[in-house]
């Protein structure tokens, strides 16, 4: 199997599990939708193991750019989580509504800030080896 049939393959696999799990949301049945979701990842994980990786799917350039634009990402998203969180936050007395809301900010601006790190630890372990 060859990349185009692989993505091909895999994209009608997602089409599936997507509608798999939309049915399941809907019929409010949660078993069937994280059946749907490992049926999916085990289709794909299958068809994995039968692609041929004959051709370089990308070069280092397009790997650092990748990179700097996730580390840019996260280091502009966690600070604009953290204020706005803490904006919501502060004004519970005018907006009491939102303060829920501020508290999952400013807990997702330190989880995906905790990620960041674990990440990278692990990837420069990787590349020490």
């Amino acid at each position: 199997m060859d990349n185009k049939q692989f993505k091909i393959v895999k994209f009608f696999i997602v089409i599936a599990m997507g509608a798999g799990i939309g049915a399941a949301v809907a019929e409010t049945s949660p078993l069937i939708a994280i059946a749907a979701w490992f049926a999916g990842l085990f289709a794909i994980l299958l068809l994995r193991k039968r692609y041929v990786r004959g051709e370089v799917e990308k070069d280092e350039m397009t790997g650092m750019i990748a990179g700097k634009a996730a580390y840019l990402t996260v280091m502009i998203a966690a600070p604009a989580l953290a204020v706005g969180g803490m904006a919501l936050i502060a004004a519970r007395e005018v907006l009491p509504a939102y303060e829920m809301a501020g508290y999952a900010m400013a807990y997702t601006s330190v989880g995906l800030l905790l990620l960041q790190v674990i990440f990278v630890t692990v990837f420069y372990r990787k590349m020490a080896d």
